[in-house]
């Protein structure tokens, strides 16, 4: 094992030993942020655009959702002052949709209460709407 390289196996085992809700102990099956864990744990090497892909694909995975997008906050352009993005935008850096064929670099969302995503960044208030 070279230095810094701290396996899945052994982190789940530590889980397993120290949190025992994190598992399914009588069940032999792992609890899902042990999953989560490993499937991030298992491509060390991936880029962030990657990693963020993975990220998304465990997270969609584990609340059983279709599609998802994580974005990242870019500031306001310079010179578009008074526009829908003068307080910044969305930009989707992983986008993921099982019903709908859609590329991400075919949108941004200003910061604003316009959009649930614009509503969240502007409120810092999460939302949970039901189907």
């Amino acid at each position: 094992m070279s230095p810094g390289d701290d396996t899945a196996p052994g982190r789940e085992s530590a889980l397993r030993e120290h949190l025992p809700q994190f598992t399914g102990a009588n069940s032999g099956t792992m609890h899902p942020i042990v999953e989560f864990l490993n499937a991030i744990d298992r491509s060390p090497g991936q880029s962030p655009r990657e990693l963020l892909d993975t990220i998304l694909s465990e997270c969609r995975k584990f609340a059983g959702a279709e599609a998802g997008t994580i974005f990242i906050v870019r500031p306001a352009p310079e010179n578009l002052p008074g526009t829908p993005l003068e307080n910044g935008y969305l930009e989707p850096m992983s986008f993921q949709n099982d019903a709908l064929a859609l590329e991400a670099s075919t949108f941004i969302l200003p910061i604003d209460e316009t959009s649930i995503s614009g509503y969240v960044a502007t409120t810092g208030t999460p939302l949970l709407i039901e189907d």
